[in-house]
């Protein structure tokens, strides 16, 4: 039962337990009462109250003074009131008798009638009562009374009072412990429901977040737990989440370390052996400032990288969407590279089929998709010639664009990681020199901010794809100010 329910209850309960008990009283009252009397007290208490109300009635109506149908009026009052016990009698200013209830006027009336000072007379259980009425007289006769009623009441009303008191505290006395056994039931829930919710706060806040508050009672504290489970779900995603990112931070800081190291080591290295001379044509020496610009060119483009992911991943980096065509902007990226293609030993083939789908991206970022993609095909190839083949198709409302070179792959069990900044694979652990863990990494940071997503898999030849797809633009007057990104 929900707590509203018990509310309404308790309430109906409490306004009727008094008078149940007051009820309660009062008939203990009667029975002892009757108990004490005699059985027919109460019978013969009735017959005289009937008798009273009766007289009491003839002597309102007798003192009316608008004149009207007096008779009638009797008649109905003795039906309404009157009992097979009590006689009416209804006689004129000249004793002459007008209406009778059902006997006949017997000799003591008559007697009663004939003396105007005698008003009331009593004998062998018989009242006989005159009362004036208006110019004529009444008599009312019980044949029924009972004398030594009220006698007994006023000899024992000491008694009847303390029976009173008794009965009344006995009453007040139930009503409240009844109140507090109701008000107790009422709390026991309400007192259950905040202990499992402060337990549960408690042992949240002590640090265990996988703690979850079992409570089966349907009532309104239900819906709260179960808002408090969902708020220590989530708080828990949280957490993790955050600590997570931590991890992913430590990692990203290692990485930076390891792969900054690196660059600036051969660096330091080429200097060294400038200084010393150890390049001692001038073929040599040109070989070393080659290769120290070399390195100094991988640093600045692993610092740039660094930079534009750790942009991203916090949300500063100011994104220019346009409408882009993804088909000529691939074409015109292998047009503008096509002679260090041919240098590096790379080999383009298309199949492009969206020649007018267009995307909302930024076009700088989508050439990023491009330069990373390309570059890590052809650190982690190692074959030659490299094949990188192209696809561009339209699928259900979407861009489905895929990268597929013609390399060794990777193991199937690093498909899931290899989106994650600073992972390399076996084949880039063995050579850390060629990767730095950060283009696949980013690929999926652009993607995600124009609502893409991108997975990798294996082709049938053994090499890796990338597949991305993008929704596609339909012009509906979309300006690329509601991504998430």
């Amino acid at each position: 039962m929900k707590l509203k329910q018990r509310l309404y209850l308790s309430n109906v309960i409490m306004i009727i337990l008094p008078i149940v008990f007051v009820l309660a009283s009062g008939y203990l009252i009667f029975f002892t009462v009757n108990r004490h009397f005699g059985q027919e007290f109460y019978q013969h208490w009735r017959e005289n109250a009937t008798y009273f109300k009766l007289t009491e009635s003839i002597e309102e109506i007798g003192k009316q003074k608008k004149t009207t149908d007096l008779t009638q009026q009797l008649q109905e009052m003795y039906e309404k009131k009157g009992s097979k016990q009590v006689e009416v009698f209804y006689f004129d200013d000249q004793n002459q008798l007008v209406w009778k209830s059902e006997q006949e006027v017997d000799s003591v009336v008559e007697q009663v009638l004939a003396q105007p000072m005698l008003k009331q007379v009593s004998f062998d259980q018989r009242l006989i009562e005159k009362i004036p009425f208006q110019k004529g007289t009444v008599i009312v006769v019980n044949n029924a009374y009972h004398a030594m009623i009220e006698k007994q009441l006023f000899e024992h009303k000491e008694l009847l009072q303390k029976l009173i008191w008794i009965s009344l505290l006995v009453a007040l006395l139930l009503t409240v412990i009844a109140m507090m056994v109701f008000a107790r039931i009422l709390y026991q829930p309400i007192k259950k429901g905040l202990s499992v919710l402060i337990k549960g706060v408690d042992t949240i806040s002590q640090g265990e977040l996988d703690y979850r508050i079992d409570y089966q009672t349907k009532d309104e504290f239900q819906e709260a737990i179960d808002n408090f489970n969902q708020m220590a779900s989530r708080l828990e995603i949280m957490v993790e989440q955050q600590q997570q990112l931590l991890e992913n931070r430590k990692a990203l800081i290692a990485g930076m370390s390891h792969d900054i190291k690196t660059p600036l080591t051969s660096i330091k290295a080429y200097v060294e052996g400038l200084e010393q001379g150890i390049a001692q044509t001038p073929e040599q020496y040109a070989r070393y400032l080659q290769i120290i610009t070399q390195k100094t060119n991988e640093l600045n483009r692993l610092v740039d990288q660094l930079f534009l992911f750790s942009k991203l991943d916090i949300g500063e980096e100011t994104i220019h969407y346009d409408q882009v065509i993804v088909d000529d902007a691939l074409r015109a990226y292998i047009v503008e590279h096509e002679l260090e293609f041919q240098t590096k030993e790379l080999i383009v083939k298309l199949d492009l089929a969206a020649p007018t789908t267009k995307v909302w991206i930024d076009p700088q970022h989508l050439r990023n998709i491009w330069l990373n993609l390309f570059e890590n095909s052809l650190k982690y190839a190692r074959v030659s010639p490299v094949v990188i083949h192209c696809q561009t198709k339209v699928e259900y409302d979407q861009l489905l664009i895929r990268i597929e070179d013609n390399g060794q792959g990777v193991e199937p069990t690093q498909l899931p990681y290899l989106f994650d900044i600073f992972y390399r694979g076996d084949q880039a652990r063995t050579n850390p020199g060629k990767g730095s863990g950060i283009g696949l990494a980013m690929v999926k940071k652009i993607v995600e901010s124009a609502n893409g997503t991108v997975s990798a898999y294996l082709t049938g030849v053994g090499g890796l794809g990338i597949q991305i797809l993008f929704p596609q633009d339909k012009e509906e007057g979309f300006d690329g100010t509601n991504f998430n990104y």
